[in-house]
């Protein structure tokens, strides 16, 4: 290698010998060689030239007169030299010397089996870490399974290896499976909702963690103008509604604050919702869903809405009838 120094414009070059055990280096100061051909004084088992034994005139490959040199197929790993020629070594945090750079950072690695082993037998730091971790993850993975599984032929089948799990335990996994479930199939909301509902027979907890979830998730999406969320959310609620899961004053608060302002969008929702859990209102709050749809004939009557939602409304008007 021929290194070129920007202040002295001085040239190192280090030839490496076809043996391996020795080396020549010149430096050219003035135009003419003024160092020496042959080979290092060094043992054949390390390769590294001493800084000592170059010219003074000479410097090092970063431009100091304190470096380090080495061939480039040495077996050993390249350690600096200090200026007086001394070999840097590195000190651990105890204070010993480490032969190889870094070594102290170094950690031995244990394979999954062992360590499971270990934390069986207590002798591992970080058992009971690694336990709950692992307990969480399986649990994770088992509701998602059952999640997964569910359509409206095999429901039954399903609540056996539901309960096999820690549903107590899991019920956030649980009702996280399930909306991600649902946002991403709307069509299954009623599959969705009738297995929700028999959970909720055996759990109560689950229900209403999977309400209060639902319904922040959908004022998150009213207010970030999410039409779509907003619509596969509001379809997963009114089916809950019409399997008792949730209370109808849910509903008729829903459908009056999409009703309060509306945009084409929110009457749209609102009609979508009403067409889906209208024949529960009418049975649980007949007085409640005159007011909606007293409220909707408005809304027709005012013609601020585009014509297509329109068509949904007058839709639902003759779905009532009927």
């Amino acid at each position: 290698r021929v290194c070129r120094c920007q202040h002295a414009q001085q040239v190192i070059t280090i030839l490496y010998l076809a043996a391996g055990e020795g080396a020549c280096h010149s430096t050219f100061g003035s135009g003419r060689p003024t160092g020496r051909f042959g080979a290092t004084e060094k043992s054949s088992t390390s390769s590294f030239v001493m800084p000592s034994e170059v010219d003074d005139n000479a410097q090092d490959l970063h431009g100091g007169s304190g470096g380090w040199f080495a061939v480039r197929d040495s077996p050993e790993r390249l350690r600096p030299y200090n200026n007086d020629g001394s070999q840097v070594v590195s000190k651990t945090a105890g204070g010993a010397s480490s032969e190889i750079r870094g070594a102290d950072c170094m950690a031995a690695y244990v394979p999954p089996h062992k360590r499971a082993r270990l934390a069986l037998a207590g002798l591992d730091e970080d058992a009971a870490l690694v336990r709950q971790r692992t307990s969480w993850e399986v649990l994770r993975k088992g509701l998602n399974g059952v999640v997964n599984k569910v359509n409206a032929a095999n429901l039954a089948e399903l609540f056996p290896e539901l309960l096999a799990h820690n549903v107590v335990r899991g019920r956030g996994l649980l009702s996280r499976a399930l909306l991600r479930a649902q946002l991403a199939s709307p069509a299954f909301a009623p599959t969705f909702a009738a297995f929700a509902s028999v959970v909720n027979t055996k759990f109560p907890e689950f229900g209403e963690l999977l309400l209060q979830r639902l319904v922040l998730q959908f004022r998150r999406s009213y207010r970030r103008n999410e039409k779509r969320t907003c619509i596969a959310l509001v379809g997963f609620i009114a089916h809950l509604i019409n399997h008792r899961v949730a209370h109808e004053i849910l509903a008729l608060q829903m459908l009056m604050l999409l009703l309060e302002n509306p945009t084409d969008d929110s009457v749209e929702i609102a009609a979508v919702f009403s067409t889906e859990c209208g024949a529960c209102l009418l049975e649980l709050s007949p007085q409640g869903l005159h007011s909606i749809f007293d409220r909707l004939r408005c809304i027709l009557h005012e013609g601020n809405i585009d014509r297509r939602v329109q068509y949904f409304v007058e839709r639902l008007f003759a779905a009532r009838k009927k």
